[in-house]
Formats: C-alpha cells, structure tokens, sequence
C-alpha cells in the first residue's frame, strides 16, 4: 500500500500519482482512497493539505452525528460515505453510484477500510423504475466519474466524446419501501442536473424530514424543488466553502458552475441549530 509521503514524492517528482491516499479531515477518523494516474480529485485536494467541499463536509460531519440513516446519492468514488462510515459504524448508509466507473472505486475504497455498513448499489435515482441510458465525459485529468447523467432530450452526451451504458433506475421511496428510516436521516445528493427527479421519487422519505446537501445548477430544478419542500417547513442555507460559513436563503437558486460553492442545505432544524454544526460558529 502506497502511503501519503510516498504520493508527494512522486507528485513532486512530476510523475502521476497512485495508490492509497490517507484521508484525514476535522474529527474524522482517517481513512483511505485510491487513487490511479490523478483520476481521484479527492485525493489530490489531500495531497494539497486541502479538503474538498470543506464547509459541507464539517456539516456532513456533525450532521451525521446525529443521523438515524444516511443517504449518498451520486457518490462517485464514494468520499461522503466513507467519511459516515468512519465516524459512525452504527448506521446505515446507502451509496448509489450509476457510473461503473466510479461504482468500482467506490467499491475498492469500502474494502480498502473494511467497511461493513455501507450498502452500495449501482443505480440510478430517478423518479422512475427502469433502466435508462447513462452517459459521461471525463473532466480535466479525467477525474473518474465525474459529470454522469441520465441521457434525456434536454439532457445529451456526443457519443464520440463521451461514454454511454444502460443503469437501472429506481425510485428513493421504492428503495426504502418498509425500511426504519429512524428519527433524523441524512442525505447528499449530486446527481448532475436530476435534482427533480429525484425529489418527485422521495415524496414518502420527505416525510421524515431528512437534511439534505444538495448541489444543484439550473433554475427549473431549484423551482420543483422549492415546491416541493417548502410545505414540509424545509429552510434553505447556501454553503460558502471559499468563505467557510453558511447564509439562510428565502429558497434554493441554482449555483454558479463557475464557483467552487456547489451546494445548499435544505433543513427543518432551526436556523440557530444549524449555525450550531457549521465552522462559522467558532
């Protein structure tokens, strides 16, 4: 197993980096990701001294503190899982990953730290049961499984560029049909421009009121799920990681592709008690 000083090395030497990176961040206990020619992002914010999403990740942290059930939901290589995991061996965690791709890492990193309660499952959440098309393009260094999505008419992918399979979709609510959610489940939720959908398929879960950081772009998607949430008494926070603080919002609005501040908080927690899980409180 490559170990972190190993890693500087070669980057400082300018030869692509590989193997085990050490993942270590706020009161996380330490864990590992692999990493195969620089195509694990995560891993090169570690070997920067940089977390990745830091401000989500701190409330990722302590929100999972107090979850009864965590959702992950386009987990990539599967990094917000496996910090739950680390902090919280007592918990269920549902990983769903599409991408083969990132599906695989995710699994190779769940043996690497022998974890036990993640539930990984390669499909696709959606707002519907089926099977669809999935495509891809590989982002700069070709980071695996990034910027994966449901092939649609307003939603395309050049098959010359980019990688195209058939996933099976699912339904939250139908994944969860007669599961004990608990009092408090918690979700992240990155799914490329399905945010929607997604929320039209959880309408049962919703109601057990789970936190859920979210990263979403486009206007029609901030509107259906504003709808949505509003009548459950949802309160909406934009997550500053540049700045390392949180701003409660009237709603959700689309983020800037162009920022490194991708994702929002949708609560029914006080917004005092949300202050309380966020670094700016110190």
């Amino acid at each position: 197993m490559r170990l972190k000083k190993d890693l500087e090395g070669l980057n400082a030497s300018g030869k692509l980096q590989f193997g085990y990176v050490d993942i270590t961040m706020y009161n996380c206990p330490p864990f590992v990701m692999f990493t195969n020619h620089n195509d694990c992002g995560i891993c090169g914010c570690e070997l920067q001294g940089k977390v990745n999403e830091p401000e989500s990740m701190y409330l990722w942290s302590n929100l999972i503190a107090l979850a009864t059930y965590v959702f992950d939901i386009g987990t990539r290589c599967g990094e917000y899982s496996l910090v739950a995991a680390a902090l919280r061996q007592d918990i269920p965690i549902i990983s769903c990953e599409p991408n083969p791709d990132g599906f695989a890492r995710l699994l190779i990193n769940m043996l690497a730290n022998d974890v036990k309660n993640i539930m990984p499952k390669r499909v696709a959440i959606a707002n519907s049961e089926g099977f669809a098309q999935f495509g891809w393009k590989p982002k700069w260094l070709g980071h695996i499984s990034s910027g994966g999505h449901l092939v649609s008419p307003n939603l395309k992918i050049d098959e010359k560029d980019g990688t195209l399979v058939v996933v099976k979709m699912t339904k939250l609510d139908k994944l969860t049909d007669g599961i004990d959610l608990g009092e408090r489940p918690v979700m992240k939720i990155d799914v490329e421009g399905a945010e929607a959908e997604v929320f039209r398929g959880m309408s049962q879960l919703l109601r057990k009121k789970p936190d859920i950081i979210l990263e979403t772009l486009f206007n029609p998607q901030c509107a259906l799920i504003n709808e949505i949430t509003k009548p459950l008494g949802y309160n909406y926070f934009f997550i500053n990681e540049h700045d390392r603080n949180i701003t409660q919002r009237d709603r959700l609005y689309p983020a800037n592709p162009n920022s490194i501040n991708l994702n929002q908080l949708l609560s029914t927690r006080s917004p005092e008690s949300i202050l309380s899980l966020s670094s700016q409180k110190k």
